[in-house]
């Protein structure tokens, strides 16, 4: 049985084999349940976009995984029907290079460039950062678990924070574990939604804005996944971090972690700042 991420995550292709440098459609639907304001919460996006360039892929028989992703959130995709426009760029026995659009009538919404690539010979290894030490989810749940309604999307999640609420008086730093509601293996599909739905960290730093509307979001998968250090029904340590806001922009990057201290993914992104009228203070 699949899970309700999956399901509405899931695109439909209109063909199959279709050239490098042709452009194949599949269809997907964007659900209100996933909603943040006006339009879907950005790494529900983000998912839609990686599925249909995997599903497209895999068309092609190739053993490739996905390794880097970077979205650019042009627009903000309305409920109901939408399409996805895969294009293979280039395709070799190392790597395949795609490009996606989301439309929805006339109107382009989102664009990703998508890295697949088959597997490779164990290399040197380093790691200069670690996972960090927090109390489990267990422990944590009793105090820290966030079911909010607003925003919709939040639902969708269980997330169990080991930083303090973002008042506006702290660091930007935001760490905690997560999993969606109904388990769903922690694939490059599903770390692409979960990089993009904590709150974001700059909240820390000043209560006069709300957040940021994301511009640019980019996902290095670390691990071929899904790792078996990350199963379906436990928990992923999710932490993200601002260090520069300037201009009207804000960066955030994000680091996630299996149990076991695996690295799984990276990810960064680049927003616009979303100011309260007048400086008001934030709820």
């Amino acid at each position: 049985m699949t899970s309700e991420f999956a399901r509405e995550t899931a695109v439909v292709a209109r063909s199959t084999g279709v050239p490098v440098g042709t452009a194949a459609v599949f269809d997907a639907t964007v659900h209100a349940d996933w909603s943040v304001g006006n339009g879907p919460n950005g790494g529900f996006t983000a998912a839609l976009l990686l599925r249909a360039a995997l599903e497209h892929l895999g068309s092609t028989g190739a053993a490739m995984h996905a390794r880097s992703f970077t979205a650019h959130l042009v627009g903000a995709p309305q409920v109901g029907p939408c399409e996805l426009h895969v294009t293979t760029e280039k395709q070799g026995r190392t790597a395949a290079f795609l490009g996606v659009r989301l439309v929805q009538g006339d109107a382009l919404l989102a664009t990703a460039s998508v890295v697949c690539v088959a597997p490779r010979p164990e290399q040197e290894q380093y790691a200069q950062r670690a996972m960090p030490v927090v109390p489990s989810p267990e422990a944590l749940g009793a105090h820290t678990e966030v079911r909010r309604d607003v925003p919709t999307y939040l639902a969708h999640y269980d997330q169990r924070f080991a930083t303090p609420p973002l008042r506006g008086d702290g660091t930007p730093s935001v760490i905690g574990w997560t999993r969606m509601c109904d388990p769903e293996p922690f694939d490059a599909v599903a770390i692409v939604a979960i990089a993009d739905s904590f709150p974001p960290p700059s909240l820390a730093r000043t209560t006069t804005f709300l957040g940021a509307l994301t511009l640019d979001y980019t996902v290095h998968f670390r691990q071929t996944l899904p790792h078996p250090g990350a199963p379906a029904d436990g928990y992923v340590l999710a932490e993200f971090e601002s260090n520069f806001a300037q201009d009207g922009f804000v960066e955030e990057d994000g680091w996630i972690w299996a149990p076991d201290g695996t690295l799984l993914a990276q990810a960064r992104q680049l927003g616009l700042l979303r100011a309260l009228p007048d400086g008001a203070p934030r709820p």
